[in-house]
């Protein structure tokens, strides 16, 4: 059930990427990430206004790019534009603070007072640019963790508009969360939205504990699979929303001759060995440095698979400061030589290592090519390249291998092969098992994936969304329930926390 007026998307950036300057020419393109495509996807078939950071400062191309995107995506783009220093505050709270700490790597977590007002700010001026935009009836979709202020801006300025957050992201549990001086001010902001979706459930149960610890005490009521709390003054619900795919998109263009014909060279290239295929954002949780020790173990404990069989490793850019990306690139770049170094041959190289940009086209062509799919992060949101490599593959062939970390595991381990990526014996154990598996086995096992993944596809997500957001979705006797708690209890709660 889709609610009245437009929807309004929210996200970090607009779905367009500038090319670098010293690109001929130098020019506006549509990005390509699994996310902004999912978006995408959404408002061609609604159509609405989609808010989030400009690629660039230059008002002339944007304004010359915003005539004519509504007539070729059917929706129109709002962008914000950001100075050197109000970004580089903004991105470094998100990418050195959150990102760290909500995937539980508090060691790499750099926590900067300025860079958290700077984040706020810039939240702050996203939420006045959605303002400007939408109507009464309008729904505000606010997409992850970059903008987890937005509703609380907004409702300090006024707004009465049904506003929604999705989290790509894990949630971090309390004791994790406790590393972050801001953590009840992050909390109370989330509140402010009326509905908060999670990839997982144990996303949405670590945000529940959450807030019992750092939070005055919640009334909860459970609501069809869903949680409803009370905090205060605020009621919000929770559920668990897994993002889909355009299924039919990717199917469809799967079967595109050049596609295909594209795949096959890659096969080719690899003189006939099987492909082992990851594609990773560049950072640390992704587990690509303990993916290349366990495709290394492979190779000792199974001497048969030397020569036979070859990692594709695609990186793809990432959000994250270039200090932190080279040094998890050279890392991964060491470990990847250490393994070519030992095993590789004239006629074979082990791991194929590439760090760049790549068209949909192309990243569908390494998806036709691969035997095994190898989807290991050390923990991770819900990983769309598990369900875009499954819907591409019409010839209901080739394994997938999750980590059990990952969020994609909870929908698709019916399908999928799930491995603990720090055991690195135990991947190369079932690694092994996936190359050898029959393809009777993978026709069965691969056919139920995608069956999965075309019934929970990306509209079946907006529309369960949009409908438990909608204003009758809370429970009347809810709202109306009294506060047992006092203000000083409240108080004395966010004190100990």
């Amino acid at each position: 059930m889709r609610t009245e007026g437009n929807t309004v998307v929210v996200s970090n950036r607009l779905p367009l990427t500038s090319e670098p300057e010293n690109a001929t020419p130098h020019y506006l393109r549509p990005s390509s990430g699994g996310l902004t495509r999912t978006l995408d996807s959404i408002l061609w078939e609604s159509g609405g206004i989609w808010v989030g950071c400009s690629p660039t400062e230059d008002i002339v191309e944007l304004t010359e790019e915003g005539r004519d995107w509504r007539d070729r995506h059917g929706y129109s783009t709002a962008p914000v534009c950001l100075g050197t220093a109000e970004r580089m505050d903004y991105e470094g709270f998100s990418n050195d603070a959150i990102w760290p700490l909500f995937h539980c790597l508090k060691s790499q977590c750099r926590l900067d007072p300025d860079c958290w007002s700077g984040y706020c700010r810039v939240n702050g001026r996203i939420a006045e640019a959605v303002q400007i935009v939408a109507q009464p009836d309008d729904c505000i979709w606010v997409h992850d963790y970059p903008l987890t202020m937005v509703a609380s801006m907004l409702r300090a300025n006024g707004s009465r508009h049904r506003v929604g957050y999705s989290q790509h992201i894990p949630f971090p549990p309390p004791a994790v969360l406790k590393t972050l001086p801001w953590r009840v001010e992050l909390l109370n902001a989330l509140l402010q939205f009326d509905l908060i979706g999670f990839q997982t459930d144990d996303d949405r149960e670590n945000f529940l504990a959450s807030l019992s610890t750092f939070l005055p005490p919640a009334h909860r009521l459970e609501v069809d699979g869903k949680t409803v709390v009370r905090v205060l003054d605020r009621v919000a619900m929770i559920g668990t929303y897994p993002v889909g795919i355009d299924f039919d998109e990717f199917s469809f263009e799967g079967s595109n001759p050049n596609i295909v014909a594209a795949s096959t060279a890659i096969q080719k290239y690899m003189s006939g060995a099987q492909i082992v295929l990851a594609v990773d954002r560049l950072d640390s949780s992704a587990g690509m440095f303990e993916r290349f020790m366990a495709f290394q173990r492979m190779l000792e404990l199974y001497p048969e698979t030397r020569g036979k069989v070859t990692m594709t490793q695609i990186v793809l850019p990432c959000h994250g400061t270039p200090s932190e990306n080279k040094r998890v690139d050279l890392q991964i770049e060491s470990a990847a030589g250490q393994v070519n170094r030992r095993f590789g041959r004239n006629d074979w190289t082990p791991i194929h290592y590439y760090c760049r940009r790549l068209t949909q086209a192309q990243l569908l062509a390494f998806y036709q090519s691969a035997d095994v799919a190898l989807i290991t992060p050390l923990r991770g949101g819900m990983n769309l390249v598990a369900k875009e490599f499954c819907a591409c593959r019409n010839d209901d062939r080739g394994v997938l291998l999750l980590s059990e970390y990952s969020g994609a595991a909870e929908e698709l381990k019916f399908g999928a092969l799930l491995v603990d990526p720090y055991n690195v014996d135990h991947v190369a154990s079932v690694l092994y098992l996936a190359l050898r598996m029959s393809e009777s086995e993978q026709k069965e096992r691969m056919a139920a994936l995608r069956n999965h993944i075309r019934t929970h596809d990306v509209f079946k997500w907006s529309n369960s969304f949009h409908s438990d957001i909608s204003p009758c979705s809370t429970p009347p006797r809810f709202r109306r329930m009294p506060q047992e708690s006092s203000r000083e209890q409240a108080n004395e709660r966010i004190q100990e926390g």
